[in-house]
């Protein structure tokens, strides 16, 4: 029975996920886009075969889950820069990432603007945003930021994570595509462990909790980008 449920939620997942990215066509690299389709499916799957339905003590690990394979999924296939706040954000996450907790007078910074050449909002007929997935993205490598100048202020800290995985990005890698991606990951991840804390310590949770922790944060990222 347990096996029946979960092969029904998966069908119902995917007819939805189908049907969704057919309805939409004001994002860039939607079906048939195939490399996006196989990234959302294998998300989708893995969060339901880990998924655990039986009792409701599950719940906190549930949302953990949940979160976590259909937010990296998202964050992978959501095109470069797709968003009304992301230069923004990604300005931030590079400052701290540069150990920069303070703002500064004067700031230069060649990945932020090696990012934006392939922003996928503001510049919706370029090649690579109806592409798919952009080689020359993927081949773009970090320079070195510059600040100086007075402090003007104190940098965004709720970008630390996205900051940690930019961070951890360029330890392992010299390209940028790297660090872009993790930090988005290391968002889904601080997002998700939020959650299940959230679950874990209430003193009352029910299964009609788990819905809102997991559309919580998907109605804050599809604001930007309803898949």
């Amino acid at each position: 029975m347990k096996y029946k449920k979960k092969i029904i939620i998966l069908v119902v997942s995917l007819v939805t996920l189908l049907a969704a990215q057919l309805a939409i066509n004001t994002i860039p690299n939607q079906l048939p886009n195939t490399s996006r389709a196989i990234i959302f499916i294998a998300s989708v799957i893995g969060a339901i075969i880990f998924v655990n339905f039986e009792h409701v003590k599950h719940l906190p690990r549930n949302a953990f889950v949940i979160i976590l394979f259909l937010g990296i999924g998202i964050s992978i296939i959501k095109p470069i820069q797709f968003g009304l706040d992301e230069e923004t954000h990604l300005t931030w996450a590079i400052r701290l990432a540069d150990g920069q907790l303070f703002a500064r007078e004067t700031m230069v910074q060649p990945d932020w603007n090696t990012v934006e050449r392939y922003d996928s909002l503001r510049k919706p007929n370029a090649v690579h945003t109806k592409n798919g997935f952009s080689r020359e993205f993927l081949n773009e490598k970090h320079e070195p930021s510059t600040y100086s100048g007075k402090i003007t202020g104190v940098n965004n800290i709720g970008e630390i994570p996205n900051a940690l995985g930019w961070a951890v990005g360029r330890l392992v890698s010299s390209r940028i595509f790297v660090s872009y991606y993790l930090g988005r990951i290391f968002n889904v991840l601080a997002y998700a462990l939020m959650a299940f804390l959230a679950l874990k310590l209430g003193k009352k949770i029910s299964r009609s909790d788990l819905p809102f922790c997991c559309i919580s944060y998907k109605f804050v990222d599809y604001r930007r980008f309803p898949v």
